[in-house]
This record gives structure tokens, C-alpha cells and sequence, in this order.
């Protein structure tokens, strides 16, 4: 968190004249990735189903087809990197 921290400010003075630079945001957003990497490396597919579900996606609408296809090609990938760690 402190390196984050740095960062941030590094990122604040080096924007001082230009666009203004909100550190806040930032940090929302990397909270709200590490929460969706969480989502995606601990929940199973029915897990994530029953999710889509209970935010009123049907099973067979676009809406839920597209994210069980996302879901599953993330899966797909975390595996293959996983896998070429361990090969390492």
C-alpha cells in the first residue's frame, strides 16, 4: 500500500500544470480490480452463475451468455499462466 501510496503522489507532482490528477480514483479503481481478480481466481462457474442469477440476468439472455463466456475464457487463461509457473 505504500508503495501505491508513492506512486500516487509521484504521478500528482509530476501532472502539477496539466490535467488534474485524483489519486482517489485511482486507488478506487485498484480496490475495484483486486476485488474483480478475486471474483474471478475464487468463484466456480456455478458460483459465478448463481451470481449473474441473483443480479437478474436469465440464463439465456446475451447479457449472461457473454459474461459466462468472459468467465470461462479468464479461467482458460489463469490456468495457462499457472501452469507456465509451475513449468518454471
Amino acid at each position: 500500500m505504500e508503495n501505491d501510496d508513492v506512486r500516487d503522489l509521484i504521478a500528482e507532482e509530476k501532472s502539477r500544470g496539466r490535467r488534474k490528477f485524483d489519486s482517489e480514483e485511482r486507488r478506487e479503481r485498484r480496490e475495484l480490480l483486486k476485488a474483480y481478480r478475486k471474483l474471478l481466481e475464487e468463484t466456480t462457474e456455478v458460483q459465478f452463475k448463481e451470481m449473474l442469477r441473483q443480479r437478474g440476468l436469465r440464463d439465456d439472455s446475451p447479457a449472461f451468455q457473454d459474461a459466462l463466456a468472459a468467465w470461462r475464457e479468464t479461467q482458460n487463461e489463469l490456468k495457462s499462466l499457472k501452469s507456465s509457473k509451475q513449468r518454471r
